[in-house]
Order: C-alpha cells, then structure tokens, then sequence
C-alpha cells in the first residue's frame, strides 16, 4: 500500500517534497501522504481508485493504472478505507485508515 502511494506521489509530485504522516485517531493510526504536484482533476476523482483508471494519459508517465486500484483493494480487504482529496496544480493528499479493531483469529 505505501509503496504504490508513494511510486504515485513520486512520479506525479513534480519533485516537491512529499509528506508522510502517521498519527493516532479514534483509537487507530491514521496513515496520510501528501504530495505537492499536479494534482487529480475533479472529473478524474470518483474513478481514481478503479482498475486500468489513469487521471492522466500515457504519454506524461508510464502506469497501468493500478496501483491505486491494488492500495484500494488492500485496505478494503484489511476492512479499512482509503480517501483522497486532491486540487489540480496544488497536489494530492491520500489517507488510509485501517480498521478500528480486528478480531482474532
């Protein structure tokens, strides 16, 4: 999950400092990485966590469009959420917020 994260906000946080940040919420850690580039369009943000979505083409950064597919996938199958808000030119902040208890096994 952190990996794919981060290889986005790398390749699309145009070199600017990227932020990560690991507190604790409500009784469980909250995971947010926020980056300072290009940020998602609002049309692109209701499908950015589809299979094969891309918010921008090919031709500007290779991809196959689902690493946010797989952190989606993931942290749904751990029983948590993962929300994005993000402003074009201003970047993108991703927050992952796993489940607030698990039982046991």
């Amino acid at each position: 999950m952190v990996a794919n994260l981060l290889g986005n906000a790398l390749k699309f946080g145009e070199r600017e400092p990227i932020q990560i940040t690991v507190m604790h919420q409500d009784g469980t850690a909250v995971l947010t990485l926020e980056d300072h580039g290009s940020g998602i369009p609002p049309e692109r943000l209701p499908h950015i966590f589809e299979r094969f979505e891309r918010a921008v083409p090919t031709r500007h950064h290779g991809g196959f469009g689902l690493g946010l597919y797989i952190v989606r996938s993931l942290v749904q199958a751990l029983g948590g959420e993962v929300h994005v808000e993000s402003t074009p030119g201003e970047g993108s902040r991703f927050t992952v917020v796993p489940p607030t208890s698990r039982a046991a096994p």
